[in-house]
């Protein structure tokens, strides 16, 4: 599982970021807390990360911090920083 992910802000966008670490770009969904907090593309970024694992899907989702990784309304949160449609599911 991907616990943190630290590299340069490639792009940032209020429900996703792409983070360059070591060469491979990640696509993290972020909740607008986090997409507010984030410094300007081309700068250094450390995220916790929430690592959702399905059948069909393998997911990032990015905090700044780790509580906000750890909240008790994580679901709320991963459900609106998710794609639309994203664990509608159950």
């Amino acid at each position: 599982m991907i616990a943190v992910l630290r590299g340069v802000l490639v792009e940032k966008h209020p429900n996703q970021a792409v983070v360059d670490a070591g060469g491979v770009g990640y696509e993290v969904h972020i909740p607008i807390t986090t997409y507010t907090q984030l410094p300007d593309a081309g700068r250094e970024v450390r995220l916790r990360v929430y690592t959702h694992v399905r059948e069909d899907t393998l997911a990032l989702y990015g905090f700044l911090s780790q509580c906000a990784s750890m909240a008790p309304n994580r679901r709320w949160v991963l459900w609106n920083a998710r794609p639309h449609g994203y664990l509608d599911r159950g």
